[in-house]
C-alpha cells in the first residue's frame, strides 16, 4: 500500500526531510523544471548533468551551439546571488508559511541562524514568491475593506476609526469556500476598486458586500449584488453575508498586532500577499505549499536595493 505524505510535516520531519543543499536541490529541480531541466539561459531542454569530482553540486551543460553555457537550477532566480545555504531558504519558508501569523524578521534571524538584515531581507524575498496568481473567483464573491497601521501612542493626537482613520486601506475579494485575492489601496473609491475587481472577480460571480457607498455601482457590471446593512445591526440575511471576508481580515490583522506590531506602506503589499497565500493554500499539503513557492523563484526576484529604494 502506497504511504500517502502527511498533510503538514512537523518540523524535525521537514529538518530532517531537507537536510542538506543536495536534498533541497534536487527539490527545486523538480519544482521549477518537473521531469525535464532546462537551460536557465536559453530555455533549450537540450541539456545534460555534469557529474564527476570537480563538478559543482547540480551543475547542467546546455548543448545547443548557440549557448553551450553550464548552469544550475538557480540561475536567474531569487536564489542567484545569495550566500544562504538552501537549507536556511527552505526552513525560512517553512516557517513562515506553516506558522498561522507568520514570524517576524527578529524571530527568524535566531531560528536560521542569521543577522537580523538577512532575515529581514530574506522574509521580504519569500512573501514576494508568495503573490497570488489572477485566477478568477467565482460563485458567491463576497467583497470587503479593511485597515492596517499601528495604534496610537502615548501622547499622540486622537484619530478617526473605521472609514475615517489614516491608516492603510487593504481591498480583499473572497470567493466563499474558495480563494481570497487581496491588494493594498490609496483610496477605497469605486474607480480604484474596478481594475481589481475584473482582474479578481468572473462576470456571472454573486457579489455580497456591506452598506459601504463604494460598492453602489456593482451592479452595472454585476448581475447579481446583495447586501448587509451592518450599520443597522444586520450581519447575515438569508445567506447575505460577508463574514468569511471579514475573517480574513482579521486573520491579517491578528498577524499586524501579534507578531510583526508594525507594517509600512511601502511594504504592506508584500505582508498582504503572505496573508493570502496561507489562506489560499490552508487545505493543501506542506510540500503542496514548499512547491508553489519554489515555482516562483524564477519570476519573482527582487534585489536588496530595489528593496530598500
Amino acid at each position: 500500500m502506497e504511504n500517502k505524505q502527511p498533510r503538514r510535516l512537523s518540523l524535525p520531519a521537514f529538518e530532517a526531510r531537507f537536510n542538506t543543499d543536495d536534498q533541497c536541490r534536487a527539490y527545486l529541480e523538480a519544482a521549477i523544471w518537473g521531469d525535464t531541466p532546462a537551460c536557465r539561459h536559453c530555455g533549450s531542454v537540450r541539456v545534460g548533468r555534469i557529474t564527476g569530482k570537480s563538478a559543482r553540486p547540480g551543475l547542467f551543460e546546455c548543448r545547443e551551439t548557440e549557448c553551450a553555457k553550464q548552469f544550475t537550477v538557480t540561475v536567474n532566480t531569487v536564489f542567484h546571488d545569495t550566500h544562504l545555504p538552501l537549507t536556511k531558504w527552505f526552513l525560512a519558508i517553512y516557517l513562515i508559511s506553516e506558522t498561522s501569523k507568520g514570524v517576524s524578521a527578529n524571530w527568524l534571524k535566531d531560528a536560521i541562524g542569521v543577522t537580523y538584515k538577512t532575515a529581514w531581507y530574506l522574509g521580504h524575498r519569500i512573501r514576494r514568491m508568495m503573490e497570488a496568481e489572477k485566477v478568477l473567483l467565482t460563485g458567491i464573491v463576497e467583497l470587503d475593506e479593511t485597515y492596517v497601521g499601528g495604534k496610537p501612542r502615548k501622547g499622540d493626537q486622537p484619530v478617526k476609526r473605521g472609514r475615517g482613520t489614516k491608516k492603510f486601506p487593504v481591498f480583499v475579494a473572497v470567493s466563499r469556500g474558495g480563494e481570497v485575492r487581496a491588494t493594498t489601496m490609496d483610496d477605497l473609491k469605486f474607480q480604484s476598486m474596478k481594475p481589481h475587481l475584473d482582474a479578481w472577480v468572473a462576470g456571472d460571480a454573486m457579489l455580497m458586500t456591506d452598506e459601504f457607498k463604494a460598492y453602489d455601482p456593482l451592479g452595472k457590471f454585476w448581475k447579481w449584488h446583495f447586501r448587509v446593512q451592518h450599520g443597522t445591526g444586520e450581519f447575515a440575511t438569508d445567506g447575505v453575508h460577508i463574514n468569511t471576508a471579514e475573517s480574513f481580515n482579521a486573520t491579517l490583522k491578528r498577524a499586524h498586532t501579534g507578531v510583526y506590531h508594525y507594517m509600512s506602506a511601502k511594504h504592506l503589499l508584500r505582508y498582504v500577499s503572505e496573508a493570502v497565500f496561507r489562506w489560499n493554500g490552508r487545505k493543501g499539503t506542506t510540500l503542496n505549499r514548499l512547491a508553489t513557492v519554489l515555482g516562483n523563484a524564477q519570476t519573482r526576484h527582487m534585489p536588496y536595493q530595489a528593496l530598500i529604494a
